[in-house]
């Protein structure tokens, strides 16, 4: 694996935790310069997110910055609510 792809993996899960989405069920990784989110997607407790769809695109938008990246993929599911 490139050293440029486990930097921007690193980013990739860091962005999605530092903005309150869970992807304990969901595989982050950047492949080629490609990130792929496969997996399933929630808000994590006492964060108060109205969608978690919106969050993850605005997410990808910040990943999408890095000059490692050059696409992000979201292959996953939401879930609203944490405990379901």
């Amino acid at each position: 694996m490139d050293i440029n792809d486990v930097r921007a993996t690193k980013f990739a899960r860091s962005a999605f935790t530092k903005r309150g989405v869970d992807i304990s069920m969901a595989d982050v990784r950047v492949m080629h310069g490609v990130c792929f989110v496969r997996g399933k997607l929630k808000a994590m407790p006492k964060w108060n997110i109205v969608s978690v769809e919106k969050e993850a695109h605005f997410i990808s938008g910040i990943i999408k910055r890095q000059p490692d990246v050059k696409e992000c993929v979201l292959e996953c599911t939401y879930s609203e609510a944490y405990f379901k």
